[in-house]
């Protein structure tokens, strides 16, 4: 039982390291299939370590692009809400904003007061 988790574990890093390969590169776009196949992985295998770790696809993209967010706005506290979107891999400023909602549930100015502010944990 403990080499069938460990083998589970193993394909759970394998999968969350692509995502995040993936997910901070400016207008890519991963779908879950693109990341089943490239792991040499099913679909549905892909889903279920996921859904085993309480995951799913497009939470782990958002959290992995808006970690990558808050990191480039420390880094650059001027940038504009639609050019971090962009740098943090999203192509349009409502993903972020929906992101931001969704995730950390306030808004693109709270967001951004918090994360400047040190007041916002990392991801």
């Amino acid at each position: 039982m403990s080499e069938q988790r460990s083998a589970q574990h193993d394909r759970l890093k394998l999968i969350l390291g692509a995502i995040a390969d993936h997910a901070i590169q400016p207008d890519t776009v991963l779908t879950l299939g693109e990341l089943a196949g490239g792991l040499g992985l099913s679909i549905s295998t892909t889903q279920r370590v996921l859904r085993e770790a309480r995951l799913d696809f497009r939470t782990v993209m958002s959290l992995m692009r808006l970690a990558n967010a808050e990191r480039l706005l420390r880094q650059e506290p001027t940038l504009k809400i639609e050019a971090l979107g962009l740098l943090a891999g999203w192509k349009r400023r409502k993903s972020l904003y929906v992101a931001v909602q969704r995730i950390r549930g306030c808004s693109l100015a709270q967001w951004r007061d918090r994360v400047l502010n040190g007041a916002e944990r990392r991801i």
